[in-house]
């Protein structure tokens, strides 16, 4: 080890090691210098060690501010002066850290391990990531982030999946996904995202969920199909998503691939106000609903009804809680209903009951702002 006295001249003025040593950060080795006290430049000299402070770990994964859950990857920006990287988080409010495990991580990077919050009450915390040199000297002053663990509403969620074994990730209450064994082609994390819903097409309208789904390892074609399940809300069990006018008869779930959107054989579960659905891709995917008709689109028929050959005269695309109005020629009232949607079959009995005389009936239809008359015959 090098004896040597470091002297820094800066304007004329001669600087002690002592304030000079801020400015020797260049490496990571170690030397020994002599440190003089004070102002006194020919007071005795001793010695003393100095090394270089190492760099900091920069987290790039997850972000500061995030709201998250699950199994998270947290990554630092690789460098190779690391000899090793520690990771731990704290709870705001709290001065002790806790060490996150790197034994069960699926990583074998020093830069990336699993962070498992699952069991971690919500609210504020802190992250850190403490970098080793090569000498092992650690990082004296690690960075921090702040983010927020919530297990309901969050941004994303991730979770551990392994190639031989089936998997269900969860995100929040009203989102998760099957993975059944060998869909991956190696041990990877799966990430759920909350995401932004492109333009649905023209005869659907967005009912308010869009998640992006990703797996660390790049594989977006999968080995199987894996079941997507989202949950609505029905807290009234009225038939129509709380706070929307959209019946859950016409939710589907639709999968974003290249620029367009691809509707998926959907099984809407109206007792429990789930929707689940099968694919073979990760995608981006949205919960639409089919825009209800309008009454450019009613249709009525038979017409001429056929007493010997029909059974009812059926008015189909009905807008959400249409008025059906039967009148004679002369504008007397047969038959009404009102809060009918999708279809109606008149079975061509009138308000009491009794079948109606054959001969032509005027109906009138109207969805609460517009309405539209036509006639029907009806031929015994």
């Amino acid at each position: 080890m090098l004896r040597i006295c470091l002297w820094l001249i800066l304007g004329g003025v001669i600087l002690c090691p002592k304030w000079a040593r801020a400015f020797l950060v260049t490496n990571t080795a170690s030397l020994t210098y002599t440190n003089c006290s004070g102002m006194d430049f020919l007071a005795k000299m001793s010695t003393a060690t100095l090394r270089l402070i190492p760099q900091s770990a920069k987290i790039i994964r997850p972000g500061t501010g995030t709201s998250l859950s699950g199994e998270l990857v947290v990554e630092v920006l690789e460098n190779q002066s690391f000899s090793s990287v520690d990771f731990r988080y704290r709870k705001v409010g709290t001065t002790t850290w806790t060490a996150i495990s790197t034994e069960s991580s699926i990583f074998s990077s020093i830069f990336l391990t699993i962070w498992d919050t699952l069991a971690l009450s919500e609210g504020l915390y802190e992250l850190s990531a403490i970098s080793k040199d090569n000498d092992g000297i650690p990082d004296p002053s690690p960075p921090v982030i702040t983010l927020t663990i919530d297990h309901l509403s969050n941004d994303y969620v991730e979770g551990i999946v392994k190639k031989g074994t089936g998997t269900t990730i969860r995100k929040g209450n009203n989102i998760s996904l099957y993975l059944p064994e060998d869909t991956v082609n190696s041990d990877t994390v799966l990430k759920i995202a909350r995401a932004y819903c492109p333009s649905p097409p023209s005869s659907s309208i967005f009912a308010g969920i869009a998640i992006d789904i990703s797996l660390e390892n790049g594989q977006s074609i999968l080995n199987k199909e894996i079941t997507l399940t989202i949950e609505y809300e029905d807290n009234d069990n009225d038939g129509i998503i709380d706070n929307t006018s959209i019946q859950e008869s016409s939710l589907s779930i639709y999968e974003y691939k290249n620029g367009t959107w691809e509707k998926l054989i959907t099984q809407v579960d109206t007792n429990n106000n789930l929707c689940f659905a099968k694919t073979g891709n990760l995608s981006l995917f949205a919960l639409l609903a089919s825009l209800p008709p309008n009454l450019d689109n009613l249709l009525v028929f038979p017409n001429p009804f056929k007493k010997y050959n029909h059974k009812a005269i059926r008015f189909a695309n009905l807008p959400l809680n249409s008025s059906i109005s039967i009148f004679t020629i002369s504008g007397e009232l047969v038959m009404m209903r009102e809060n009918v949607s999708s279809s109606f079959s008149w079975d061509i009995r009138n308000n009491k009951g009794e079948e109606v005389a054959g001969g032509v009936y005027i109906w009138v239809i109207s969805d609460g702002g517009n309405k539209k008359r036509g006639r029907v015959g009806i031929i015994k």
